[in-house]
Parts: structure tokens; C-alpha cells; sequence
């Protein structure tokens, strides 16, 4: 977990590195007119629990271990979740992270406690293994991507019961 005082006027660039996966938050001066300093915490989900709670975006694969909640507080209390002017998140990856997904296709996706939301203004950097987006909104992120290979892809497989045919029987079914 990374937290850090900012004041408001200045901006700040905050970042949280684990392996060779890292999170930078460049937050603009002025970004909000709500408060004059604010606390950031960013913290790294290390297990799946959130994509595999709620899925993952249609057609697409979470990156393994990159999935982060972004908080901004005023005070002890109150959670700031928007802002005036956006704020650039880049989440850098290794190659072995995107195995099996098309570089191409990798997006940032907020949860809006409802579904993903795609990031605006993504840009991917193949070369340096970047993501780059903006938002205005705070809330859990994640990386994503489509699947190259023919495989199920995470988070979006549907349900299947397995059920017997005949007891006596090996054949099965899904339903």
C-alpha cells in the first residue's frame, strides 16, 4: 500500500511498484476544487476475488496481478471518487504477464460497482510494456486484454453443471 499527502495546487506523480508490475498516478495541480490537500492510497489486489466476483469486461482477460484500488480521502471520513480534471494512470507489465493476450488489445477498466468501465484515452506501449489512460474517477482498475489463443478467457466462462446421465453410465453433460 502506498499513501501519500498531496497538496492539491501542486499535484503530485505517485507510484507503487511490486516485481516487475507498477502503478504511476500522475495527479494534475488543481485537479479538484473540493479540497486544498488530499490523502491518495493506492494498493495492489493481490488475489482475483474482485474479476472473479463480478467477471471480468466482455471478451477479455484480466492481467495477473493487475488489479489495484485507487482511493483519494479529504479526511479521515470522506472518500473523494471524482475530479475536475483528469488524472493519467499507467500500469507497466512484463512480458510473461501477457502471455497469451494480445499487447494490442490491453485496456484499463474501472469497476463502477455496477460493471467496467473502459479508461479514456488509452495508449499502449508494446516496446516498454505500458498502459496509459486517463479518468476522473477513483474506484478498483484493472488490465485487461483479449485472448490470443483459442482458450476460455477468465471472468466470462459460463456456468456449467456437470450432471450424470445414468449412474451406470460414464457419459456426461453439461447443462
Amino acid at each position: 500500500i502506498e499513501i501519500e499527502d498531496v497538496t492539491v495546487s501542486s499535484g503530485a506523480d505517485l507510484s507503487l511498484a511490486s516485481g516487475g508490475q507498477q502503478i504511476d498516478v500522475e495527479v494534475p495541480a488543481n485537479a479538484t476544487a473540493t479540497s486544498s490537500t488530499l490523502t491518495f492510497q493506492i494498493k495492489i489486489i493481490t488475489d482475483n476475488s474482485v474479476v472473479q466476483s463480478v467477471s471480468s469486461p466482455t471478451g477479455t482477460a484480466v492481467v495477473d496481478g493487475q488489479v489495484y484500488d485507487l482511493k483519494a480521502y479529504i479526511n479521515a471520513t470522506t472518500t473523494l471518487t471524482t475530479f475536475t480534471e483528469p488524472i493519467t494512470i499507467t500500469l507497466t507489465y512484463e512480458d510473461a504477464d501477457v502471455s497469451g493476450i494480445d499487447e494490442a488489445t490491453l485496456k484499463i477498466y474501472r469497476y463502477d460497482g455496477a460493471g467496467w468501465v473502459e479508461l479514456d484515452s488509452c495508449v499502449v506501449d508494446t516496446a516498454a510494456n505500458t498502459v496509459s489512460c486517463t479518468t476522473t474517477h477513483f474506484s478498483v482498475f484493472g488490465l485487461f486484454g483479449t485472448e490470443t489463443s483459442g482458450g476460455v478467457i477468465s471472468g466470462s466462462r459460463p456456468r456449467q453443471n456437470i450432471i450424470p446421465v445414468n449412474m451406470d453410465d460414464s457419459v456426461l453433460r453439461a447443462s
